[in-house]
């Protein structure tokens, strides 16, 4: 018995040991892009389950599961397979498949207290378009370049809800075209049919004046300058239901000190107006360009 219990430990050993050393562990930030472990939203963990696909888990800081999902490739930029994300309480957030980057059939949202948020199902398209690929200085993009891209069109009946439980609205869609929408508040009242039911979160003032906020609060890095060092730094960040700008990012660097002033001055920026979508205040994601220019 005792020789017979040694040598299952003993595989047991073994076994973990193989899977270790094929499993590969990174770090990664909000948008999944690799940082340093003292900057990581998540550990990743991956492993290469046949000559197609590679196994995808990202885990919070506490340990607990964020995503479990399947990519395409070794570097895992090509999403493909069922996906699952979860909130830090355990509660399943997402569920849904991807087809080479491109989301398909249907796909739920859960508010983190378990109640449903969407459901509804995704085509995909293939097209040819035009789009922009470089901001101005007012922050919008020109139509500089025609390419080939997949993406997914909202298709048939979509179901919008309240954190509450309540239905927030209900939408058609044919090929990513909407065709009709009726939506409730959170009481279960009728929306009027003239009513805003979706907004972009708004910097207070505008544009404008957040282009002026940005202008007297950005210091150009003594050393930077000094180096001639010059680019643009992209930050992703999240307004919040609340209009609270968190959950910063360097999506693109260019070098520490340039990449942290464009984080101080974001940080710092005020509470904005929250966005909307199907009548209920949502969280909205950004990526914004921040341009260091030597003169």
């Amino acid at each position: 018995m005792i020789k017979h219990t040694i040598s299952i430990f003993l595989f047991f050993l073994l076994s973990a040991s193989a899977i270790a050393q094929d499993t590969t562990i990174t770090w990664i930030n909000q948008i999944e892009k690799p940082v340093g472990r003292e900057l990581a939203a998540y550990e990743r963990y991956s492993w290469q389950e046949n000559d197609s696909i590679w196994q995808v888990r990202d885990y919070f800081p506490e340990g607990d599961l964020q995503m479990s999902g399947t990519c395409a490739d070794a570097d895992l930029s090509v999403k493909h397979g069922e996906y699952r994300y979860f909130a830090e309480n355990g509660t399943l957030t997402t569920e849904g498949r991807y087809d080479q980057n491109v989301r398909e059939g249907f796909w739920n949202n859960w508010y983190d207290n378990g109640n449903l948020m969407e459901h509804g199902k995704f085509l995909s398209d293939d097209t040819d378009l035009e789009r922009d690929s470089i901001w101005n200085s007012l922050m919008e993009m020109k139509e500089i370049a025609r390419f080939y891209m997949r993406e997914s069109l909202k298709d048939s009946t979509w179901e919008y809800f309240h954190e509450n439980g309540v239905r927030s609205g209900l939408e058609e869609y044919e090929s990513g075209i909407l065709i009709e929408g009726q939506y409730w508040n959170a009481d279960g009242s009728e929306v009027a049919s003239d009513a805003i039911v979706n907004r972009f979160p708004e910097y207070p003032g505008g544009l404008e004046k957040m282009m002026r906020y940005l202008t007297r609060n950005m210091e150009y890095p003594k050393a930077a300058k000094r180096n001639g060092i010059g680019g643009t730094v992209y930050i992703s960040f999240e307004v919040d239901k609340e209009g609270n700008a968190k959950n910063f990012a360097v999506a693109k660097s260019v070098s520490p000190d340039l990449d942290a002033e464009a984080l101080r001055v974001l940080q710092s920026m005020p509470r904005w107006t929250p966005g909307m979508a199907q009548n209920r205040l949502v969280n909205v994601q950004y990526t914004m360009p921040i341009k260091f220019t030597l003169r």
